[in-house]
C-alpha cells in the first residue's frame, strides 16, 4: 500500500558534498549519479519523491530530512511471458501499471527493480515511469552488469532472486542489504540498448558501472 511521508520542520539543503571516513568504505556503493540528481531535485521547494521497492526507514528520513514530500510504494513485477502453444494465438505481454497520477514526481528511485522485469515487458515499465515523471524529472535505477555487454539477450543461466533494500548514507554513498523473502522472482540482466529503449521520451544522463557489477542509471524525463 503506497503512503507518503515527510518530516516536519525539514531543513531545505542541497546535496552536502559526500564526507570522508566510513561512509566510503568498501561495504558501501560510490555512486556518483546519485549524487547528480539529488543535487538537482534538492532545489525545488518541496520536491515530490517516490521511493520503489522494500521500505528502507533511513532512507525516507533522509530524504524527508531535506525537504522532499516522500511517497513509498511497492512494485509487483509482470510474470514472464508463457511460450506459444502451437495452433494458438501468441500470448501478450502482462500490462504493467504504477498507481500514481501523471507527472507527480520530481524523482523516482527505481532502485533494482527493472531487473525483475521480464524484457518483453521493459517498454511498459518505461513507459510508466516517464508517465509518473514530472518534466525535467528524474529516474534513478541500478541494473545487473553480468554478460550485459556482451551477451545480445538475457544471461545464460537464470537467477531467482529479491529486489534489494537500498539505504542512503549520504547523496553518494549507498548500501544494498539483501531482503530475505521466498517469493523470489527471476533476476534478468538487460543490455545497455534494451534499457535505453525502455526509457524512451527521457535523456540518459549517465551509465556508471559499480564494482559491485551494478550498472547506475540517471535519465531526465524530456
Amino acid at each position: 500500500m503506497p503512503f507518503t511521508w515527510s518530516r516536519p520542520g525539514a531543513t531545505k539543503k542541497g546535496a552536502e558534498p559526500p564526507p570522508t571516513g566510513d561512509a566510503g568504505s568498501r561495504e558501501h556503493l560510490v555512486c556518483k549519479g546519485l549524487y547528480q540528481v539529488l543535487e538537482k531535485v534538492f532545489l525545488e521547494p518541496k520536491p515530490e519523491v517516490l521511493n520503489l521497492g522494500p521500505l528502507c526507514g533511513d532512507t525516507v528520513a533522509y530524504l524527508g530530512g531535506k525537504g522532499s514530500r516522500v511517497h513509498i510504494g511497492e512494485f509487483t513485477p509482470p510474470r514472464p511471458m508463457p511460450e506459444r502453444e502451437a495452433g494458438k494465438p501468441p500470448p501478450s505481454p502482462e500490462p504493467v501499471h504504477l498507481p500514481y497520477d501523471d507527472e507527480a514526481f520530481h524523482l523516482v528511485l527505481a532502485w533494482d527493480l527493472v531487473d525483475f522485469v521480464p524484457p518483453e515487458c521493459l517498454p511498459a515499465f518505461g513507459s510508466e515511469l516517464r508517465r509518473i515523471l514530472k518534466p525535467g524529472g528524474r529516474l534513478f535505477l541500478f541494473s545487473q552488469a553480468n554478460q550485459a555487454r556482451t551477451s545480445p539477450g538475457p544471461a545464460r543461466k537464470e537467477v531467482f532472486d529479491t529486489p534489494g533494500r537500498f539505504r542512503i548514507l549520504d547523496p553518494s554513498h549507498v548500501r544494498l542489504e539483501k531482503v530475505t523473502d521466498e517469493n523470489r522472482r527471476r533476476r534478468w540482466v538487460h543490455p545497455n540498448r534494451d534499457l535505453e529503449r525502455a526509457m524512451k521520451g527521457m535523456s540518459i544522463l549517465g551509465i556508471h558501472l559499480l564494482r559491485n557489477q551494478l550498472r547506475e542509471f540517471t535519465a531526465v524525463r524530456t
